[in-house]
């Protein structure tokens, strides 16, 4: 793997020496413990918290040249997640004693990281309302109405 460097563009405004070599240091560190995904354009490392996910993007050559923090609120709406919970007794057991015991953050979570790593598919082909979801060892498929709510769920 080649060194890693920052962009100086990161930087939008000029800061102290020893903070740009701290955050630099941070960023670094940050991309190197990161799950990878490889792109034409360099890599984008994902790093998963209980409520953001934080996305670095590398060159081919190795230098970070942007970041962001992702908050899991904003990534999904809350209907999407009020109905999921409502809808929990259609999918299989081990699931639905993890819906009722956690908060709908962690849900939140789970179906965030799902759409980042094209677990939640939409099917656009036959029907532009369904999702499908790669869960553990079941394809489950979620319809739904355009505002985001279910109105079914289906395990395959």
């Amino acid at each position: 793997m080649t060194l890693l460097t920052v962009s100086e563009q990161i930087f939008k405004v000029e800061p102290d020496l020893f903070i740009k070599e701290h955050i630099s240091q941070l960023l670094i560190e940050q991309f190197n413990k990161s799950h990878k995904t490889e792109t034409p354009q360099g890599l984008i490392a994902f790093c998963f918290y209980f409520d953001h996910a934080f996305v670095i993007a590398s060159t081919s050559v190795g230098e970070i040249y942007s970041y962001q923090r992702v908050l899991y609120n904003d990534m999904l709406p809350d209907s999407f997640l009020q109905s999921l919970y409502l809808n929990y007794y259609q999918v299989p057991f081990h699931w639905q004693k993890w819906l009722t015991d956690s908060h709908l953050g962690l849900i939140r979570k789970e179906i965030a990281q799902a759409l980042n790593f094209n677990r939640l598919k939409l099917n656009r082909i036959s029907n532009p309302d369904l999702l499908n979801w790669k869960w553990k060892s079941h394809n489950i498929t979620l319809q739904m109405n355009h505002s985001f709510v279910f109105n079914d769920i289906k395990i395959n």
